[in-house]
This record gives structure tokens, C-alpha cells and sequence, in this order.
């Protein structure tokens, strides 16, 4: 039996969203952008190449390339390239009531 949900070549075959559907889609999109470039954004701002974080987390430089992908942070990798760079990591919650929690500085 065939199956009947056979992509046909060059038919695009995503959803189509609409409205606020769309809306959502996009920002979700956005949001693990964000969240991907988050680790790239960090290294360049402690001013440390790839090679760098490589040499720090006893790794190859490919795969720090793929950490920057992943829309994971890996903090522990995030410590190690601060404690390079002579930086420092701080993690803080927000509540929706405005309330702020600082769970971890480390310098």
C-alpha cells in the first residue's frame, strides 16, 4: 500500500500558519535563535576564539562550534570561558511578581 502522504518533488510541504498561529511559529523561532547565539555572543564578548574555548574545555574547536549551535547553554562550559577570559558568570531569576533571585555569581 502506498502511502498517501508522499511529499511530491518541489511541492513544499510545510504547514501553512496564519494569523496569530504564525505569530507564535516566529516567535518561537526567534526565541531558540536567541538562545543558540547566546553562547556565541558570550565568547565574543569575553573576546575569546572558538580555539580558546576549545583549549579550555579540552575539546576540538568543531565541537564548541556545535555548542554554539545547540539552543542549550552549557553552564559549565560558560564558567570555564569566563574563568579564561578573567570574567565572571551570574545567574538571576525574575519572578512574574518583579521579585529578582541572584542563584549564582562567579568571578
Amino acid at each position: 500500500m502506498k502511502d498517501t502522504r508522499e511529499k511530491e518533488v518541489g511541492k513544499d510541504w510545510r504547514p501553512r500558519f496564519e494569523g496569530a498561529d504564525l505569530l507564535a511559529v516566529e516567535l518561537l523561532s526567534k526565541e531558540a535563535t536567541d538562545r543558540a547565539n547566546a553562547f556565541r555572543v558570550a565568547r565574543t564578548a569575553f573576546g575569546l576564539t572558538q580555539n580558546d574555548v576549545a583549549e579550555a574545555l579540552k575539546t576540538s574547536q568543531a565541537n564548541v562550534s556545535k555548542m554554539e549551535r545547540r539552543t542549550r547553554i552549557d553552564l559549565d562550559a560558560l564558567i570555564a570561558m569566563a574563568e579564561v577570559a578573567h570574567g565572571s558568570v551570574s545567574l538571576t531569576v525574575t519572578t512574574a511578581a518583579g521579585e529578582t533571585f541572584e542563584l549564582l555569581t562567579i568571578s
